[in-house]
This record gives C-alpha cells, structure tokens and sequence, in this order.
C-alpha cells in the first residue's frame, strides 16, 4: 500500500471510530465457512474501499490466489478466486500381510481414517489398527502383522522329523513325528499341521509302551501265558472256548505285532449255530435276535413273490451239529397273474413327477427328478415288474463353496457367481497374483458326492537384479530401467561389446520364484588380416585400410584381375572370435573375363 492509501485507510478508521457509521461503509466482516480473518481487528465499521484477507482454518490448504474481501457501498464483495481444500496426507502405503481401509472420506485427505486389519493366519501385534489424516500429516505410524505360530512340541520323547528354522511353525507347516524309543508307538496321529490361528489342528501325541492288551473276555481260556499278562511284540497266545459247547469264530492261536496289537481281533466264543437262509427270494417267517439259530430252534419259510412257491418243506428246524435237518428249499415261479406295485419308497433329496397313486399296475412306469443341484444316479424313468419296482435312483449331493477355504488357500473361482456345484462338475479356481500352483491341473477339481478338494496356492517371490552378477557376467540390461522382475517373467540381457555368448537364446532369461540364472558373455577374438592369404588366394581388400576385424563384423574381398570366383557372396566373410575363412579366386578362361574395376597388379596387403 502506498503512503496515500495508508493515510487514508488510517484516517477511515478515525473517523469510524469517532463518528457514527459513514455512508457506504460496511460492518464487521462476514465469517467462512472453511477460513478466517488473518487479522483480528475490534473495529465494528470498515470504510468503503477496505480490504480484508482470509487464511484456511487447520487442515486445509488454499488453492488459487489470496482469499480477500472489499467494503463496496455496504457490503463485502470477495476479490479473489481463491479456496479452502481438505489437506492430503497422501497415500499411507501398504503393510506386510496385512490390507486396510479407507473410511470417512473417498480420498487421502483431512480427516480421513485408514484402517489396517492382518490377512489370514496373521495377528496384529500394534495397539493401533488405524491410523487419521490430520492437519500435520498421518497420526500415527503403520501397524504392523505377525505370523500366527503353532507353539513347539515339547515332549521329549516324540522327535520332529521335518522342522523350520527356529522352530517357527506357520499356518499351514505340516510336521511328521515318531517316538525316540523304537519300543514305543505315538498314541495319536504321525503328522499334523498348523491352523490359521496358530493352533495344531490335533494336539501333538504323545508316546507309549508296544504292549498287546490282556486278553480279558472270561469265555476264553488261554493255553500260554506269561507273567502279569505282560504280552510284548512277537509273543504267542494260544486260545480255546471255556464251554465245550461253543466254539471259537477266529483262529486259536495270535501273536503281539510291534505295534502293540494282536494281529487279528481277538476270537470270541459262540454257540454252534446253523447258517442264515441266505436266498434272497425267501423270506423267513419267525427269526431269533441277530438271525443266530441255535440247537432246536424251529423256523417257517415263505416265499418274498406270491408269484413264487417253495421247491421244498416250509419248516426246518436246527440239529446239535450246527446244520439244518434239510436243506433249506429255493423258491420256483408259478403261473399266476402279474401282481401290481405298492407306492414306491421315497428318494432322499428326489420327488416322484406327476400324481402319486394307491397302486401301480405291473408294466407301469414312474418318473422321478432330483430337488436343484442334487444330480440323479440311476434310471429316470422306474417300471413295476410284477410287484416288484426296478432299482429306484439316487440324489448325489452336490458341493458348497466355502469362501474360507478358497481364500485361505490364496486362490479365487475362475467363475465368480459359483456357489452350489453338482455332482462329478468340475469347479476351476486360479490362484491369486503373485502366487501359484505346482501344477495347472490341481486347480480343476471335481465335487464328488457334496466333498470338495480345495487346491492351494503358494507365495511366488520376485527376482532382484544384481547390478554385480550383471557387469561381472559382461553383460548388460536390453531395459535399463529395470530392477524387479516379477515370477514367470523373462528378463533380456545383451552382451557388451566384444563380447559374445554361444547362443542368443541364452541372453533370455525366465525369473523362477526368486531364481534367476544370469548369462554369461566372454571375450571374443578380432580377427588378425593375414596378407599372404590374401595374396595367395588371388584376393584383394575393398577397404585396404582394415588390418583387424572385430567378432561378427564383415569383410569384404575382392579378386584380382582375370580371376573370378563361382558366387560373388562368397566375398563377404565374416569373423567369428578370431576366425576368418579367405576366399580363393581362380584364373579365368580367356572368353570368360569380363571388364573388372581396375584393381593393381599387387593387392594392399598391410
């Protein structure tokens, strides 16, 4: 502000505290919503022509020019396009196993929350999860996420046969174990495997003595012994029945396996008993418990088809000898009138189309069809055949997705909307990025009967260019800018100069989970001109300055007068590491030299 101005702003302020309000002047300047008066001032009347400037209130920045307003004939007038904005924090990044979540606003701006939560099989070890975009940046550092780990087994007579470094068992590591002492045997499973929330998925066994139990059924006698029933691996037992009048129904003699087992089930003892009527077209009439027919017991026998009668008596009855007094009869078809069919049993997960009757005759059909997703096994379409339905089908259960599985074993559905999958349908998955599968084929799996294999995919690393192996090797990048390379990525190299490799395809090279095998380029040899090859072979140099030719570089050769050579392009040779094969002219027929560009009688031979 010049002098004038300042003179006269101050003399405005005089006078407007002296006076009452002057004419066009304007009262106290109006508040923003997102700014404030840079200077605070206690006047209650500003002259006409006042300027007044405005800052962004804490947490936001102004864009454009300087916030100001004028006093014009009453009023405030803004003067500037300037305006407050949310400050931005930027992006807070990523964390190691872990995602987070932008809440409150859509961008990095004040005010916004970000919240972090740990992948699967991970916890969150910070006292924080979140963190909040304020006028001085972020509030806070990253949260950081830790691997679940399964604690270490700890009984000293079980050994781990596979371990980790520092016994740190993830979610998903799988230990085989086995007891120290050969005489003793795990009671519980050989292998198991840590969980996502860092628990085994079965409590690690422990071990005990190879001991065959007591044999202690009281209607056993047992031959040989030894003392306390003390049976240890390879010890014989022989056995026989306390009442003469039963018998064993397994072998009399067992022995103690090293695992601490008989090798069979012990026998038991049972009464001599006549065999079951095992046709399947008779049915027996009066029965004991469990179909056991001891010595007299009496039963009556019928045929299952009316159609049908007995080719023998309809009552037998069990003698002292373990046998029927008769063999037990068959049945043998009759001529009689085709019997009709009850209502059919019911499907499990099926429904009978069409009107269910009170009886079918025999030749009829009925249709059955399964509820959705369940997939029919069997005939569609089921006939009555003289009483008799036909074999009835059968749902197949079909498969859930279950979310948990796919994600936690880092994979995703190749079609997204699958939920419910039928029976024998294959269901593809593909792994998420940055992991993958040992082979292509274990990501198609078939729902067999509602179970569903998962397939899991694993961790791929990146490969990190070694500017040391790189320069080493004489090589150098095709793409300088290069310095990561994802798996399953090729990666060009090209050798400097002088420098050779044996075949091109090598400079090519695949990143294979952290793996990358560098090329190697060696030194290659110029080629050395020899002027008495030149000379002998009737040649002379198209550029007689060249002595030495570096790898891979041509050189072209010419012959000399009244000599020619059968194919021109066999003047052009070119160096391979110190190698160079010389062209020969031969002394052309009079009738066969043609006018040649003048060459001299003596090549130039340096």
């Amino acid at each position: 502000m010049n002098v004038l101005g300042l003179m006269f702003s101050i003399g405005a302020v005089t006078l407007s505290c002296a006076f009452p309000q002057m004419k066009g002047s304007c009262k106290i300047p109006p508040r923003l919503g997102l700014a404030e008066l840079l200077e605070a001032s206690e006047q209650e009347s500003f002259p006409m022509g006042h300027v007044v400037r405005y800052a962004c209130r804490p947490g936001y920045s102004r864009y454009g020019a300087a916030i100001r307003m004028i006093c014009s004939e009453g009023r405030w007038l803004s003067v500037s396009k300037g305006e407050c904005k949310k400050k931005r924090c930027g992006n807070p990044g990523d964390i190691d196993f872990g995602t987070f979540e932008l809440k409150n606003e859509e961008d990095f701006v004040f005010g916004a929350i970000v919240e972090y939560s740990c992948e699967l099989g991970y916890q969150m070890i910070s006292k924080y999860n979140s963190i909040e975009c304020t006028a001085d940046g972020w509030s806070r550092d990253l949260p950081h996420c830790e691997a679940k780990l399964c604690p270490p087994v700890v009984d000293d007579s079980v050994r781990v046969l596979s371990t980790v470094h520092d016994e740190e068992y993830t979610a998903g590591h799988v230990i085989n174990l086995e007891c120290k002492n050969p005489n003793r045997k795990l009671n519980g499973p050989s292998q198991i495997h840590c969980t996502s929330d860092g628990t085994w998925n079965v409590d690690p066994p422990t071990c005990k003595a190879n001991r065959c139990p007591p044999v202690v059924d009281d209607s056993l006698r047992v031959l040989s012994t030894m003392p306390d029933e003390e049976y240890t691996t390879g010890h014989v037992i022989n056995l026989e029945c306390k009442n003469p009048n039963k018998k064993l129904n397994g072998p009399s003699q067992i022995h103690c396996t090293s695992d601490g087992t008989w090798n069979i089930d012990l026998p038991t003892c049972k009464a001599k008993l006549c065999p079951p009527v095992v046709d399947d077209s008779v049915r027996v009439v009066s029965t004991v418990h469990d179909e056991q027919y001891t010595t007299g017991h009496v039963i009556n026998l019928e045929c299952k088809n009316p159609n049908k009668k007995l080719n023998g008596p309809s009552q037998i009855h069990c003698t002292s000898n373990g046998t029927w007094n008769v063999d037990p009869p068959t049945c043998k078809e009759q001529k009689r009138k085709k019997q009709p069919c009850f209502p059919p049993p019911e499907v499990l997960f099926g429904e009978l189309i069409g009107r269910k009757k009170q009886m079918y005759d025999s030749g009829s059909t009925i249709e059955f069809k399964c509820v959705s997703y369940y997939k029919r096994q069997g005939k569609k379409e089921i006939k009555c055949r003289n009483g008799v339905w036909e074999q009835l089908p059968a749902c197949l259960v079909p498969c859930i997705l279950n979310s948990n599985y796919i994600k936690g074993n880092h994979t995703d559905l190749v079609n997204a909307k699958e939920k419910y999958v039928e029976h024998n349908k294959t269901v593809k998955f593909k792994c998420l990025q940055t992991f993958e599968i040992s082979d292509a084929k274990l990501l198609n799996v078939k729902c067999l009967n509602g179970t569903l294999e998962y397939p899991t995919c694993v961790k791929m690393v990146p490969c990190i260019l070694n500017s040391n192996y790189i320069k080493g090797n004489h090589t150098d990048l095709v793409n300088a800018k290069q310095k990561n390379v994802e798996h399953n990525t090729n990666v060009k190299f090209r050798c400097l100069r002088t420098f050779g490799i044996s075949d091109a395809k090598l400079l090519n090279v695949k990143c294979l989970n952290g793996t990358l095998e560098y090329p190697t380029c060696v030194k290659m040899v110029p080629c050395i001109l020899n002027s008495n090859y030149i000379k002998g072979n009737h040649t002379d140099l198209v550029n007689a300055k060249q002595k030495n030719v570096e790898h891979n570089k041509t050189v072209t050769f010419r012959c000399l007068q009244t000599f020619g050579i059968s194919d021109a392009k066999l003047l052009n040779v070119k160096c391979l590491n110190g190698t160079l094969e010389y062209p020969t002219c031969v002394k052309m027929a009079a009738d066969e030299i043609t006018v040649q560009p003048s060459v001299e009688s003596e090549p130039h031979i340096y």
